[in-house]
């Protein structure tokens, strides 16, 4: 499979070191077949835009989100009134407000 690539004239000795190919006629750097990709990422047409757009959903999303304690199970309390009921805990009876 063939991946073309955008290389940067200034970058094309790096692309080439790490074995891509420039073809000629269509003017372009590209790799082929079984090379890993994570070698030219950085010249992986679209890639960029995608890594941005994806950052700027992620901190979106985080800034609608409501922030939510983090507790963990040394610092987490249940208190348990002892009001003589037989209602399980986290059950209202008559002795509990229903706020």
């Amino acid at each position: 499979m063939r991946v073309d690539l955008v290389v940067p004239f200034k970058e094309k000795d790096k692309a080439k070191a790490l074995g891509a190919r420039w073809d000629k006629a269509r003017m372009v750097w590209y790799v082929q077949d079984s090379v890993d990709l994570s070698r030219f990422e950085r010249w992986l047409p679209g890639l960029a835009e995608f890594n941005r757009k994806g950052r700027e959903a992620d901190q979106l999303s985080e800034s609608r989100m409501p922030m939510q304690p983090t507790h963990s199970a040394s610092n987490v309390q249940t208190v348990v009134s002892d009001c003589g009921c037989d209602a399980l805990p986290w059950e209202h009876c008559e002795h509990t407000s229903r706020s």
